[in-house]
């Protein structure tokens, strides 16, 4: 019976190289001592809402640490348009009025609705991690390297952003573009859901993980405009920072990955089309891309 349980448990979760994504609410700790009850009820529209885009997008739920998600995605397209709906689907949900009255309250840009709610950190990275059947939780988790890796980049972009390793990026890229060179006409070509861009943050080092690596901010393009907003909920300056200088010495061509209008495969921008950007030094001041943040809690 013991055995039975395992495989059926195995069977329903993602296997072997899998996109991993993390999910923790900015500013949590202050908000939860300063407004416990309202908390209460805004906790449960944010697990409702990212659970319902889980299902949708045939994503598998690992667990929840305290108001984090950890969730598993067999694809890595399908793993970066989830993490592109969570924040829309954040934005418009049925948050309590009480949050609304605050500084999670709404904030237009432009006359585009940009922020409202509260602001959720999305990291990812596609890696082959271990898995193992919780008999008590009746799920599988993971662990391994991929794992730690995929909560790091979580905490290295700010609230309301989704930060992708460059290897969920190449993923990604890569499947949509064999999937043309198979057969453009019969292929499973990839739809987005949502049109974004994804920007090339350049090099960043990661707490607790040797070296700098490769690190992607996407944007859905509906949001386009958070890149320039001041999170009200810190006071410190950004972990991952990139100058838009391009006449700063060191500067490198950012990779810009845009969905095709018809054609449904992934097609990256040649560098002269977009301004080239900078990788500035850890927790140096960002105004443009990405908003300040405290550490992540």
């Amino acid at each position: 019976a013991r055995l039975r349980y395992r495989r059926r448990v195995l069977a329903e979760a993602p296997s072997g190289a899998i996109a991993l994504i993390f999910t923790d609410i900015e500013g949590s700790t202050r908000l939860w001592a300063s407004h416990p009850d309202m908390m209460k009820d805004a906790l449960a529209v944010h697990n409702n809402t990212i659970r319902g885009l889980i299902a949708k997008f045939g994503a598998y739920e690992v667990k929840t640490i305290g108001d984090s998600f950890m969730i598993a995605c067999q694809g890595s397209s399908s793993a970066i348009d989830l993490c592109v709906a969570i924040q829309l689907g954040l934005r418009d949900a049925d948050w309590p009025a009480e949050l609304m009255k605050g500084i999670c309250g709404p904030l237009e840009q432009n006359g585009t609705l940009l922020w409202r709610g509260l602001r959720v950190r999305i990291g990812a990275h596609w890696g082959l991690p271990d898995r193992i059947a919780d008999p008590l939780a009746l799920r599988v988790d993971y662990f391994g390297p991929s794992v730690n890796f995929a909560a790091r980049v979580e905490g290295a972009t700010n609230g309301g952003h989704v930060c992708i390793s460059e290897d969920l990026h190449d993923v990604a890229l890569g499947q949509c573009e064999a999937a043309e060179l198979v057969d453009p006409l019969l292929a499973p070509a990839h739809v987005p859901p949502v049109p974004y861009t994804t920007t090339d943050l350049g090099e960043v080092r990661l707490k607790g993980v040797p070296g700098t690596h490769h690190l992607l901010c996407v944007v859905p393009d509906e949001l386009a405009g958070r890149v320039h907003d001041v999170n009200p909920l810190s006071d410190k300056t950004c972990r991952v920072s990139v100058s838009h200088n391009a006449d700063q010495a060191g500067s490198v061509s950012p990779r810009i990955l845009k969905p095709a209008a018809r054609s449904n495969i992934y097609k990256e921008d040649s560098a002269e089309t977009k301004a080239d950007a900078q990788v500035a030094p850890i927790f140096g001041n960002c105004p443009l891309l990405l908003a300040p943040s405290a550490a992540p809690e």
